[in-house]
């Protein structure tokens, strides 16, 4: 916003005038929704509808396509450029937020507030943009404290900045394409890893089984099971998050860096969190490549035993206590391989069953020791892990440039808006 409060920062050529600064109710009537059970609704797009619970989980601020339908006859329903607000919530603040629906004729339920334009001075997506990137300021008229509320009386007295018809639909134009985009990503992301869980299924034996369904021309031989006591080296005892004088300044990898799967390598690893360590820690405590490293403990049983494989030694690079990392023995796996046959639903059904625990949950060294794999000759663990690899780069792909999006969207609502 520049010095006069006037004119956002960021603004397309050709647009020069003063923003006015108006309150909802010049431009909008309000009214409110009708009916609509949760219960009613049902996949399908012959009776459209929209309940007010909705509008915080299954849309963002512009709603082109709806995809529930609902058996409530009952519903007001929607006119292109209704501005929709969920009237309750059980989040708090849950209740600020806007939706532009750009479709007539679906029903909105009881407890979704309808602003409806008075002519055509306004444009849907822009408002609902703006209101979205200044939601404090319906954070003063949200009550209650379990269950919070707003009320369209209250929407309707809130004052923004608003600009001509022309510069309005400039900016809500490019955020929607914006926004196009950044679910485009999304749908990859999501589709490409429902595709990798399928595979995992397919591609690894099932229940005891040695066969694969599903396999690359040319493998026929049987998998093999092993504890994973007999395929390599366990240690715990890693390295406390701590400074001490007299030691040796270190990288430490820890529990929150394997549990995402963080890419590290000697070009970033001095990005991991720094402590010390003696000059014991740094032979005992290693990172070394091939290296399969652990979390033994999780606040759920579920959620234990996630798994990571180091690609190249680490230098001056020790691991957190909070790890358990696993050394196999040469040759046993395919590099990455244990990437993908330690996180199949037999290998996870097994941690689960070794979990101890109350509040925090436990694997120990002779129970990780204990697990089973079941794992194919090397070539073919090479095979299964090169494709594999190839669908991780693509899956980080779409989430890198999903993420790229979500913060030039971020950005560009900071800066469009005054």
């Amino acid at each position: 916003m520049d010095k006069n409060m006037r004119t956002p920062l960021l603004r397309f050529k050709g647009f020069t005038d003063d923003w006015e600064q108006c309150k909802l109710s010049q431009f909008y009537d309000f009214s409110k929704g009708k009916g609509l059970s949760l219960n009613s609704f049902y996949e399908g797009k012959d009776s459209l509808g929209i309940a007010y619970g909705h509008l915080y989980t299954k849309y963002t601020e512009v709603i082109n396509k709806v995809n529930l339908s609902t058996y409530d006859d009952n519903g007001v329903l929607s006119r292109k450029g209704d501005l929709l607000f969920p009237g309750s919530s059980t989040v708090p603040f849950g209740t600020a937020q806007s939706n532009a629906i750009m479709l007539d004729n679906v029903k909105l339920g009881g407890d979704v507030i309808i602003a409806r334009a008075k002519d055509l001075s306004v444009y849907a997506p822009f408002v609902s943009y703006q209101i979205n990137a200044q939601r404090s300021k319906l954070f003063p008229i949200t009550v209650g404290t379990t269950i919070t509320h707003m009320y369209g009386k209250d929407i309707a007295n809130i004052e923004y900045m608003f600009p001509k018809f022309d510069e309005q639909e400039k900016i809500g134009r490019t955020l929607e394409s914006l926004d196009s985009l950044i679910t485009l990503h999304q749908r990859k992301y999501d589709k490409l890893v429902n595709i990798k869980k399928s595979l995992l299924e397919k591609m690894f034996p099932q229940n005891g089984e040695s066969i694969p369904r599903l396999r690359f021309k040319g493998f026929t031989d049987a998998w093999e099971q092993y504890k994973l006591g007999d395929l390599g080296f366990f240690k715990s005892n890693g390295v406390d998050k701590l400074s001490k004088p007299n030691e040796i300044p270190v990288n430490l990898l820890n529990y929150m860096d394997v549990y995402n799967r963080r890419e590290v390598s000697n070009k970033n690893a001095n990005e991991l969190m720094q402590v010390t360590a003696k000059p014991s820690q740094l032979i005992e405590n290693s990172v070394m490549k091939n290296d399969v490293f652990f979390t033994p403990t999780s606040e759920t049983p579920q959620d234990i035993g996630r798994v990571y494989v180091i690609e190249e030694t680490l230098n001056n690079t020790v691991y957190s206590y909070h790890l358990m990392r696993f050394r196999p023995n040469q040759g046993t796996y395919y590099p990455n391989f244990p990437n993908y046959s330690l996180m199949t639903e037999n290998v996870r059904k097994q941690f689960f069953l070794a979990a101890k625990g109350v509040q925090r949950y436990v694997i120990s060294k002779a129970d990780f020791e204990s697990i089973v794999d079941t794992i194919p000759e090397y070539k073919e663990q090479a095979k299964i892990g090169e494709f594999f690899r190839s669908i991780d780069s693509l899956i980080t792909l779409h989430q890198r440039k999903y993420e790229k999006l979500q913060n030039i969207k971020k950005a560009l609502l900071q800066k469009m808006f005054v």
